[in-house]
């Protein structure tokens, strides 16, 4: 039995930022993808996604494939649009 699988899709994980959020005074979210790190105030995610757990910081990990993420701005808020 063969499985077929999106070669478009790309790994992507998102985690809490304690740094990022003490020095804004507010709740910030780091979501990698393609290599790179973006801060965000929100996520819309319409993936699938799995709960990881680490040893180390961060120690808890959300992450799946998409085949897109957009980066948005309103309101003075930076969003991440996981598809």
């Amino acid at each position: 039995m063969s499985t077929t699988r999106n070669k478009n899709k790309r790994v992507f994980f998102f985690h809490y930022n304690k740094i990022a959020s003490r020095k804004e005074n507010k709740p910030k979210l780091t979501v990698h993808y393609k290599n790179t790190c973006y801060l965000v105030d929100h996520i819309i995610c319409e993936a699938k996604t799995r709960t990881k757990h680490n040893k180390r910081q961060p120690h808890v990990v959300i992450s799946g494939k998409s085949d897109h993420v957009y980066f948005t701005k309103c309101d003075g808020q930076d969003i991440a649009n996981i598809m």
